[in-house]
């Protein structure tokens, strides 16, 4: 590794800053800076040549300031305290991050050749939520650029002049910048005639990097909204007429049913496909499976996506709550009434494991030939299941739980059972599961 060079270093206690960390590098890479990161390590141990050689390397020395993040810096052989007093030895520029405005306070008996660091340089307070782009433009704009000359103009001014040289290159740009331009006259139009703005108490606000294929999956998710009035209904699973409940229903997770009121909000006609997840995030994939429903996707990688979505549009995309998924799947306040999201027959409405042949099938009302429920909503039920940003609590606040930090998950798949279908059935899941089973359908909202 002695070869490579980074333009910032990212210090972090495992135990509570990976995540943040992981993030954090995303952020900061999308400015072309070169970010590095140590995934491995998990305790600390023997400290590396490569660790040592990248912390040399770089200008800016990152300190993600968790709870965790100083509790052992008395200790001469701790990872974290080789790591600063390596980056003081060898004068680095300091930016200890305060995310979510966790940090509280260095602790006593901290070495004070660690504490002045933390103390006399200024700390960033970095939201993880929805202010995530904007918190870390800020950092980026003070304390990274005054000292690593931005890649991103040097870049900018790369491209101008090959676009000067070369005529057909010219001609490409403008062609390219002629379509944009279209697109994000398109989207404005259907946020217009959607009445977005009046949901999110915003119009659409591009952000200037905004790329074409970006554009194009912005286009497909505006497009496919589908208006939610607010209201009031009883979440979960309600008895028969005899107060005894159907073999469809859990009662120990799905019982009793909660009076819930939910705000007005725009929830995606499908699933979100392939082809808008990766024009948004800039992967590729292959284009047989653009309509298919973009599976393999962590809860934290659920943010990310919904976080750059509204950092390049200026509107309020989020990952749905539990809430607010069931009473769509309902059918919000034209329930349908139906055990499932649209019919009480899954077969109608449903790819499961009766009928989907062990695979997930692209989200088309076209080509899926399966009914939507009264909100025009398509595989509610089935299909692949979907995140939610709740954390998974029983009804029933006498009932425990094995691991209190999974989040629900909504609407079953193409593997299950007819019970796992229901409007009402939820399951938890650990933010880091990813398979070919589980999914994201997006809101819009204030």
């Amino acid at each position: 590794m002695a070869d490579k060079k980074y333009d910032i270093f990212i210090s972090y206690r495992n135990a509570d800053g990976a995540q943040y960390a992981r993030i954090l590098q995303l952020e900061l890479e999308k400015y072309h800076y070169k970010v590095f990161l140590d995934y491995d390590e998990l305790t600390d141990g023997v400290f590396g040549k490569d660790i040592a050689d990248a912390i040399r390397s770089a200008t800016v020395f990152i300190m993600v300031l968790t709870p965790e993040y100083l509790t052992r810096t008395m200790e001469d052989d701790s990872w974290i305290t080789k790591e600063i007093r390596l980056a003081i030895e060898s004068k680095k520029h300091f930016i200890p991050v305060n995310p979510d405005r966790k940090f509280n306070g260095i602790p006593k008996d901290t070495p004070e050749d660690i504490a002045a660091v933390v103390n006399d340089n200024q700390h960033s307070s970095i939201d993880f939520g929805q202010a995530l782009g904007a918190t870390v433009d800020m950092m980026v704009k003070n304390r990274i650029v005054p000292h690593i000359r931005s890649k991103r103009i040097i870049t900018a001014i790369i491209i101008c002049l090959l676009c000067i040289a070369g005529g057909l290159v010219f001609f490409h740009q403008h062609a390219m910048m002629t379509k944009t331009k279209t697109l994000k006259a398109e989207c404005e139009a259907i946020a217009k005639e959607k009445r977005i703005d009046e949901i999110c108490h915003q119009y659409i606000n591009w952000d200037p990097g905004i790329n074409l294929k970006q554009l194009q999956a912005v286009s497909s998710i505006l497009n496919n909204m589908e208006k939610v009035e607010g209201g009031t209904f009883m979440q979960g699973a309600a008895p028969n007429e005899d107060g005894m409940y159907s073999d469809l229903v859990c009662t120990e997770l799905e019982t009793p049913q909660l009076e819930q009121s939910v705000q007005s909000f725009f929830i995606g006609k499908y699933e979100v496909s392939a082809a808008e997840w990766c024009g948004i995030m800039g992967l590729k994939y292959d284009k047989k499976d653009a309509l298919m429903p973009m599976t393999d996707i962590t809860f934290n990688d659920c943010i990310l996506f919904t976080n750059n979505l509204s950092n390049l549009t200026g509107l309020g995309f989020q990952i749905p709550t539990e809430t607010e998924w069931e009473f769509a799947a309902r059918g919000g306040n034209d329930s349908d009434g139906t055990i499932f999201s649209g019919d009480d027959n899954p077969d109608k409405v449903a790819w499961y494991n009766k009928n989907s042949a062990g695979k997930a099938h692209v989200r088309n009302d076209i080509k899926g030939g399966l009914y939507c429920n009264s909100l025009n909503l398509y595989d509610m039920s089935g299909n692949v299941s979907e995140w939610c940003s709740t954390y998974f609590h029983p009804y029933d606040t006498s009932v425990v739980v094995p691991n209190a930090n999974t989040m629900v998950i909504r609407g079953g798949c193409f593997d299950s059972d007819p019970y796992e279908l229901t409007v009402y059935h939820r399951e938890p899941s650990a933010p880091e599961t990813k398979n070919n089973t589980l999914g994201i359908r997006i809101i819009i909202k204030n």
